[in-house]
């Protein structure tokens, strides 16, 4: 299947925004948190709750990320759709090897330098970014724990998807603490990919309207779940190859394109509201806040 040069691109934007959400919260938080209170310059209320906000709106970009790899990794796992176990083990060496590593270089700064950002905190009153559930001490234990438990198997204490019954038997007990805060998607992105690669599988097994309805059936129970957005992209992934560039279909997607722009941007909740009103709540993992709701509609919109 050829590359979609076009997924590159907005993979490429999406990071991008998730860096300069992750630098600005630090430096000017004010602007990277919407915490008016933090403010360091009198300019720096123009980015605030206004549709400027979506250049670094790195939280509506992590949902964009899901969405895509719903799509690409519909590709990969579709020439061998049976061998989900094989399929899986891949996605996690994927996935674990450069998360460990990110994990040992972070204890490490930490074992050398100490917690320095918490006087940073301080002093670019970035409130509870730079310190929140974040680690402050080395220890072997943490490590494994992370890279093993939180990052891939359970998530972080509130976030997870394994069913609270098993982690009690097994006497599991995720942490709320991190080296790495932004690996807490990671746990998301693996039960993510376990999804489309069940979803593959169905497909190859059964008729085109047996998949489809099962996956509008998972995606309704999911609807107010990140994980319905893997679902989002696996089911655009065969149209994605054949667009109509025709006019009226332009003109149809840059209504889609802003209104999702001001979906992630705006701060009204009322849209997300009546959603999650009408919507069951999943039966597996978090439910999400309107905020996040808000920016999940908005960046299906934006895909």
């Amino acid at each position: 299947m050829a590359r979609l040069g076009w997924m590159d691109g907005l993979r490429g934007i999406a990071a991008l925004q998730v860096v300069l959400l992750h630098v600005l919260s630090v430096f000017l938080p004010a602007i990277g948190t919407l915490t008016p209170d933090a403010a360091h310059y009198s300019w720096e209320a123009y980015f605030i709750h206004t549709p400027l906000s979506i250049l670094f709106d790195g939280y509506s970009s992590v949902y964009l990320f899901f969405i895509l790899s719903g799509a690409a990794l519909t590709y990969p796992f579709s020439a061998r759709p049976v061998a989900v176990p094989s399929s899986m083990l891949r996605r996690l060496i994927r996935l674990g090897l450069p998360m460990a590593a990110s994990i040992l270089l972070a204890a490490t700064l930490i074992g050398v330098f100490g917690p320095s950002f918490v006087p940073a905190e301080k002093l670019t009153k970035s409130g509870d970014w730079l310190i929140y559930a974040a680690l402050q001490s080395v220890s072997l234990t943490e490590i494994l724990h992370e890279i093993f438990l939180e990052n891939i198997l359970t998530g972080f204490a509130d976030l997870g998807f394994m069913p609270s019954g098993i982690m009690n038997r097994m006497g599991i007990v995720p942490h709320g603490t991190t080296y790495n805060g932004p690996l807490w998607t990671l746990h998301i992105e693996f039960v993510g990919s376990l999804v489309i690669a069940l979803f593959v599988a169905l497909r190859s097994l059964t008729s085109r309207h047996v998949h489809l309805a099962v996956a509008l059936i998972f995606a309704l129970a999911f609807a107010a779940s990140p994980l319905v957005l893997f679902v989002v992209g696996h089911l655009a992934a065969d149209s994605l190859h054949n667009v109509d560039a025709s006019r009226p279909r332009i003109g149809f997607g840059l209504v889609m394109l802003i209104g999702g722009f001001l979906l992630c941007s705006i701060n009204n909740a009322e849209p997300a509201r009546l959603v999650l009103s009408v919507l069951p709540r999943p039966p597996l993992g978090p439910l999400l806040g309107t905020t996040n709701m808000r920016r999940m509609l908005g960046a299906i919109l934006i895909f």
